[in-house]
């Protein structure tokens, strides 16, 4: 059996947590990546890996083999692209996660000349607001919005970007415009939201930041049902800058509180290109990353 093959099946058992996962991110039969590990374990003459209900856990020899694989894995992934040549042209498949808004207001409009541009590239996105695991999924890169927390990705800044807060004429002719960030104490706020934690909304009061916690009886993980509720007056919400522009142009939604968005630069969220620690990347992950980081800042924010 391949060496390598053999220490890409194992590296990719831990990144997944699973034989199952690894084994569905890998396109093979579960048996094989059993198979594998045995042989392995066989070959090496210890046990790698310590079996749990939940988890498998590398033992200290499976810790110190994961180590030097994905070493010699990357350093082999590096060596072919130097023998192809770094200039060969972007080929192959490239999964992406992303989210709705980043996906209808970026990268829709240029699918197009992306695919005429790099044919050779097979574009597979997901598109999710969820935050998804990288390694676990199979994905090449995500796009990601906000602040990022931190972590052992690596994160490329394409964009950095404003939030304001956004509601419908009709609501702010039945529930009044508020002039203060203070006085959301009395309107619906409209909160995105992934747990039932407390949502705070950040102004520019003065030479400050403040913080503001908002309430409201509506709240998604998904921003298109936050603007759908917008749109029909069902209360007040906070966006990107960049989302809303047809919105506000058609008349549909209005900006509120313009003189306390934040805008220090420090405090600002962005849009970011999200990938696995490497020392080099596949070819057309960096065309993918080159061609939309270019379209995004060409785009009025």
């Amino acid at each position: 059996m391949d060496q390598l093959f053999s220490m890409g099946v194992f590296c990719q058992i831990i990144d997944s947590g699973s034989m199952a996962s690894a084994a569905r991110t890998l396109g093979i039969a579960p048996a094989t990546v059993t198979g594998v590990l045995a042989a392995s374990e066989k070959r090496l003459g210890v046990r790698l890996l310590d079996r749990t209900t939940r988890r498998l856990n590398p033992t200290e020899a499976g810790q110190i083999w994961y180590t030097y694989a994905k070493r010699i894995l990357e350093e082999s992934a590096v060596a072919e692209d130097a023998v192809r040549g770094l200039s060969s042209e972007p080929r192959g498949l490239l999964r992406l996660s992303l989210p709705l808004g980043v996906a209808t207001t970026f990268v829709y409009p240029h699918l197009q000349e992306f695919s005429r541009q790099f044919p050779l590239i097979e574009l597979d996105l997901q598109v999710s607001d969820r935050t998804v695991d990288l390694l676990e999924h199979g994905f090449d890169m995500a796009l990601r919005v906000g602040r990022l927390k931190d972590s052992d990705l690596v994160a490329r800044p394409l964009l950095q970007y404003q939030r304001a807060l956004y509601a419908s004429p009709a609501y702010l002719a039945a529930y009044g415009r508020p002039e203060h960030p203070d006085e959301l104490v009395a309107h619906r706020c409209l909160l995105y939201q992934h747990d039932r934690q407390p949502v705070y909304w950040e102004f520019c009061v003065g030479d400050k930041t403040q913080k503001i916690l908002v309430k409201g009886n509506l709240h998604s993980n998904e921003t298109n049902a936050l603007l759908t509720w917008a749109r029909a007056g069902l209360g007040v919400t906070r966006q990107p800058t960049w989302l809303l522009r047809q919105d506000l142009k058609s008349g549909q939604l209005v900006s509120v509180l313009d003189d306390y968005i934040v805008k220090r630069p420090s405090e600002l969220p962005g849009i970011y290109a999200i990938l696995p620690k490497a020392t080099r990347y596949p070819v057309k992950v960096e065309a993918f990353i080159a061609f939309f980081k270019q379209k995004i800042r060409d785009q009025p924010s």
